[in-house]
């Protein structure tokens, strides 16, 4: 037997390799010399990051889903000094798009940028900030890699919170790598204050600011003083059905106003609050005065409304 190894590209680590063979077996009177060829190639599997979807700060602000089981404030996801970037894998071993080759990616390496543009450097690493390990079992072309605040420093050593960064991602296996992923951006969180306060008018408590998790997270939340103007606290529709939000004045000299908007309807069940025009006004001389807001469901748990009372 003959072999002819042929080597395919600069390095058969990254291209693959070729062998070819030629054999003959003994004399047969009856038919001669039987022969034959044969040639076997051999290609490391492709894969590469056809899309990269950012979770950082962003979905602190989603909504909640439309049915009563959704909306509810575990369903919010928090990422405080962590971000995770929804990598969508692709490749294929036999060209008839089995998506086999993802299987064999066991790394996903991690780089970012200050610009949509910015280069990889694959070589010496030095914009590589993680080297997620990644397990891809057969009919998953996706996963989340996810990245803490201590991976991403700037010179001075600070963790890059509160910063728009932009990521891309290389596969890699044992011996190759797949092609660089379209570039991602966003902010990573760097969570909320240890003690929340309410220091002007015109609070929102939304969904669509995230101030229902700021404020609903089973602190008391202190209300000061809001300029010149009356401080206001106003709520909306777009909150959980599960908000509870605990509440103490820290003023003397001004009225407090609490209005619904939207088609949040406020009631009180407190014989010292009454509602007008859909506001609460807690009067001036209630320092200290401490008070909660949650919802009002009916049988169905659909609200009809935010109640508001002493504690």
């Amino acid at each position: 037997m003959i072999f002819n190894q042929t080597v395919i590209g600069t390095h058969p680590a990254e291209s693959g390799y070729i062998v070819e063979c030629f054999c003959s077996g003994l004399e047969d009177p009856s038919i001669g010399f039987p022969s034959g060829s044969g040639r076997l190639v051999i290609e490391f599997p492709q894969f590469a990051v056809t899309s990269l979807e950012f979770e950082g700060k962003n979905v602190l602000f989603d909504p909640t889903g439309s049915e009563p089981e959704e909306k509810l404030m575990d369903n919010i996801k928090i990422l405080e000094r962590e971000i995770n970037l929804k990598a969508t894998f692709s490749g294929d071993l036999n060209t008839i798009g089995d998506g086999l080759s993802i299987q064999n990616v066991k790394n996903a390496d991690v780089y970012t940028g200050d610009e949509p543009n910015f280069e990889v450097d694959s070589l010496f690493h030095t914009n590589r900030v993680s080297q997620f390990s990644v397990n891809l079992n057969p009919g998953e072309d996706t996963f989340l890699v996810n990245v803490t605040a201590d991976k991403i420093t700037g010179d001075n050593g600070e963790e890059r919170v509160e910063e728009e960064i932009f990521y891309k991602i290389i596969p890699t296996d044992f011996l190759t790598f797949g092609d660089v992923s379209p570039p991602t951006s966003g902010i990573m969180f760097s969570g909320f204050d240890t003690f929340t306060k309410i220091e002007k008018t015109g609070f929102l408590i939304s969904r669509t600011n995230a101030n229902d998790i700021r404020v609903g997270r089973g602190e008391t939340i202190e209300i000061f003083a809001g300029h010149n103007s009356k401080p206001t606290i106003i709520i909306d529709d777009t909150i959980p059905l599960d908000f509870y939000g605990a509440f103490r004045v820290r003023i003397d000299n001004k009225d407090i106003i609490i209005s619904g908007s939207g088609g949040a309807n406020i009631v009180s069940s407190s014989t010292s609050f009454t509602v007008s025009n859909n506001s609460i006004e807690i009067p001036s001389d209630s320092e200290f005065a401490e008070f909660d807001i949650t919802c009002l469901l009916d049988e169905n748990d659909l609200r009809t409304g935010f109640i508001l009372g002493e504690l």
